[in-house]
């Protein structure tokens, strides 16, 4: 994914390698957009009926997407800080 210069951009993958987040800001917009994106999934025929049926219906496909205001981004950073923080802890016990 190319990064533009206007944007702050931060990708995360998950463990298992499934899942990317991504985490990006526009130097225009105070909000921070969170989105989920499975990674190298094949969708069935089913699955794809399935996601096709909810756009129809819903106008939207799923709800994998999270636009933050500055306080809940930082309240979520914070938050996101301090569980490292007590896995590293817990993780020095052992």
């Amino acid at each position: 994914m190319d990064k533009p210069e206007n944007v702050n951009r931060c990708l995360v993958r998950c463990q298992c390698g499934c899942t990317v987040a991504v985490v990006e800001q526009w130097f225009d917009d105070p909000q921070i957009s969170l989105a989920l994106f499975h990674w190298n999934k094949c969708y069935s025929f089913r699955e794809r009926l399935r996601y096709m049926w909810r756009i129809l219906w819903r106008g939207e496909p799923y709800g994998d997407q999270v636009v933050l205001s500055h306080g809940d981004a930082v309240r979520m950073g914070e938050h996101l800080i301090r569980l490292a923080g007590e896995n590293v802890t817990s993780s020095k016990q052992d």
